[in-house]
């Protein structure tokens, strides 16, 4: 979307777009209970993702719980960078040209 020079006015029409939106307005306590999910798997498995990843229990929303359960190697890779995540909104203002100006005097 970004290559297309697809923007989005708010987080919420993003999610909407991307069908998130729902799943992003629930927890994932409820989210999970309603597709069935096993009470006692949500509280010992996705709580320990969330508590790893997010220092949160399952009452953060489904879309976060989701989220971590990919990084707690669920679906997909799960990989590790040498320096951790420091370096990735460095990289991105890098990447967007944007003049930061940090410790400076907003006049």
């Amino acid at each position: 979307l970004q290559k297309a020079g697809v923007y989005f006015d708010s987080p919420q029409t993003m999610y909407e777009e991307l069908g998130l939106w729902l799943v992003s307005q629930q927890t994932g306590y409820g989210y999970f209970e309603d597709a069935q999910v096993s009470s006692k798997f949500v509280h010992e498995f996705v709580d320990a993702a969330s508590r790893c990843n997010y220092l949160q229990m399952g009452n953060i929303n489904a879309l976060v719980d989701m989220v971590s359960l990919a990084g707690a190697g669920m679906v997909g890779s799960v990989y590790s960078l040498p320096s951790g995540t420091e370096n990735i909104p460095k990289a991105l203002l890098k990447a967007a040209q944007v003049d930061l100006r940090l410790s400076s005097t907003v006049g």
